[in-house]
């Protein structure tokens, strides 16, 4: 049995690849308790020193998976990709053992859909979805941008040319979103007044349905 006793709160990570260690790693920094569990020695031996607690393991084994008492965490994600059975085999050990929320890394649309099958309660496609990212980034030229599963986005960025010195209000609502907060350099963010006149050293976040998101004009309009 592991030294440390899982509960609730503790996050499993399963795979610790570049995605499963950012993972892994922001988990922690965030100062959630966190067990990871990988085959490679080199790999646990890097990680251990920043988590909770780190096991070389075959997560496959559902007798693995209890004697390091995953069954009581709270949130497990299996970052393993391009080994498919290993993904496969770990996301149903997981679903079998009651784990009340299962993350699984999916590399095509064929994989996702087996994993959901067998008991992933959420799906996610990490080149997909930075490669879309990175594409609606260069697109637009917005700074940041984050699409939401309910059809909705944010955006942040520098305001444009056309938007300086109308009010929050003409921005916002000409448009279909919302002017949810701005900031000037590394000061505090701040929730504007409808009625405030947009200045060029200001930058903006707005939020709202996708389709109005990404068709803010970033030009003049």
């Amino acid at each position: 049995m592991p030294a440390h006793h899982a509960g609730s709160d503790t996050v499993t990570v399963i795979g610790l690849g570049r995605f499963g260690e950012a993972v892994a790693r922001r988990l922690a920094g965030l100062g959630r308790e966190v067990l990871v569990i990988d085959t490679d020695a080199d790999h646990i031996a890097a990680i251990a020193p920043s988590v909770t607690l780190a096991a070389e393991a075959d997560a496959t084994s559902e007798a693995t998976l209890r004697e390091l008492d995953v069954p009581d965490c709270g949130t497990a994600v299996v970052a393993i990709g391009e080994d498919l059975e290993a993904s496969i085999l770990v996301t149903a050990a997981l679903a079998d053992l009651g784990v009340p929320q299962i993350w699984a890394r999916a590399v095509s649309e064929a994989h996702g859909r087996i994993l959901r099958r067998v008991g992933a309660h959420w799906v996610v496609y990490p080149e997909q979805e930075m490669g879309e990212r990175v594409g609606q980034l260069i697109y637009t030229g917005i700074e940041e941008y984050v699409s939401f599963p309910n059809g909705y986005a944010l955006a942040i960025m520098d305001p444009p040319a056309w938007s300086i010195g109308l009010t929050v209000e003409q921005v916002g609502g000409s448009h279909d979103v919302s002017i949810i907060g701005l900031q000037v350099g590394d000061g505090p963010v701040e929730v504007p007044n409808p009625q405030h006149h947009i200045r060029r050293e200001e930058r903006l976040a707005i939020a709202g349905p996708t389709a109005a998101v990404d068709a803010f004009p970033m030009a003049d309009s």
